[in-house]
């Protein structure tokens, strides 16, 4: 009986280590400093749960010698060196707690499970709860709550009565990440038909058009893995009902000038490919994006390169938005390192415990997101990227 309750506790508690970083990651700011918060308190649950070897203390160390060097070298701050560190302990450390990878699956998709319910009660919530029940919040994003448990954005969606579904996540473009890759998984697994639908509604409820594409993408992996003519039927059907709402968000982000969204999002991918262009090795400086004068240089180019004119400037502040573009961001910060994170990323032995022979389906899920959010310098990447590594 004690055998069994240690048994399951350990189950829990790798579990919720891996909820957090990846709520650490990609959950919403309840307040100013959670992310460093959680960072701490994964840091002690794993310092008191593993216990590293010799030889990977020595890969720790070599690896933190390497980051420190590489980013005195480019000039980064002091302060930005550290935070780095931090995260790439985490990220490690999180690596050696899933040393059997076998495990990783069948946590990664309880996990999933979780966030999708989350969201399913919170769009059930944002539909029929009255907004004098709700409280403000400080978010720019998720501006009001019930209860500080659920949260919704003030931005509505195509669907009266519902506003964009954002879950626990800081952004919609976040949630539907989780969604789409809890997805991928179903389809995998051949669930039957009617466990993908709920999934696949909360995907359209966030309104996000990388959510849309991936959605697509899903679509097709659908196809391909039940290759039977009831399917294509059943695929072609959904297709043809679901293109002309994926084809209107696609084209709306390409609306460049009538659309800032879209703007920035061409912005953000000119400055990464001049980038790449320009310090294919090194990388730029980014721990003061906002300061760096080729950066602000290549935005103005990038702006005249869209709009025509430099008109943007007198509505927005420069960089207006953040840098949002985190498949673009690991070359800027990491030059040409940044292809051994991805390659290393795709090649992660997590995925085939996941998907098997289509595990490329799932880093694709991650790229695609990862072209409008920011989450590439997170513990949850870091860990994903450097898990082979640690695991040799």
């Amino acid at each position: 009986m004690k055998s069994c309750i240690l048994k399951y506790s350990d189950v829990f508690i790798r579990r919720l280590v891996l909820f957090l970083v990846i709520f650490q990651s990609c959950g919403i700011r309840l307040f100013t400093g959670i992310g460093f918060l959680l960072s701490i308190l994964v840091m002690f649950i794993l310092f008191a749960r593993i216990k590293l070897s010799n030889t990977e203390l020595l890969k720790l160390f070599l690896l933190f010698c390497g980051v420190v060097t590489f980013f005195y070298i480019k000039g980064e701050n002091a302060l930005f060196i550290a935070n780095i560190l931090f995260i790439v302990l985490n990220a490690t450390l999180l690596c050696k707690l899933y040393e059997d990878g076998s495990c990783f699956s069948s946590d990664f998709r309880v996990i999933l499970f979780v966030i999708a319910w989350h969201a399913f009660l919170s769009a059930i919530l944002d539909f029929i709860l009255p907004s004098s029940v709700l409280q403000k919040t400080d978010n720019i994003i998720c501006s009001e709550t019930f209860l500080y448990v659920f949260y919704f954005t003030d931005t509505d969606l195509f669907i009266p009565g519902f506003t964009r579904l954002t879950g626990m996540m800081w952004e919609p473009g976040c949630l539907q990440l989780f969604l789409n890759l809890l997805l991928t998984l179903l389809i995998f697994e051949k669930r039957k038909t009617k466990t993908y639908w709920w999934v696949a509604l909360l995907v359209v409820l966030t309104g996000s058009t990388s959510g849309y594409i991936i959605l697509l993408v899903n679509v097709v992996f659908y196809l391909y893995i039940n290759r039977n003519w009831k399917v294509l039927l059943a695929g072609t059907a959904i297709s043809v009902l679901f293109l002309p709402l994926a084809y209107g968000k696609i084209f709306e982000k390409m609306e460049v000038g009538a659309n800032s969204s879209a703007t920035i999002r061409y912005r953000d991918f000119y400055i990464g490919i001049r980038n790449v262009l320009e310090y294919p090795f090194s990388g730029i400086n980014v721990s003061d994006l906002e300061e760096n004068a080729k950066v602000l240089k290549w935005e103005e180019d990038a702006i005249y390169l869209i709009l025509g004119k430099y008109t943007w400037f007198d509505y927005f502040e420069p960089l207006a938005g953040g840098y949002t573009n985190g498949f673009m961001f690991v070359f800027m910060m990491w030059g040409v390192f940044g292809w051994l994170f991805y390659y290393s990323f795709i090649k992660c032995k997590l995925w085939k415990f996941c998907m098997k022979n289509y595990f490329i389906v799932i880093p694709l899920v991650f790229f695609l997101s990862m072209t409008s959010e920011p989450i590439s310098n997170t513990s949850l990447f870091y860990f994903l990227s450097l898990y082979n590594y640690m695991n040799q």
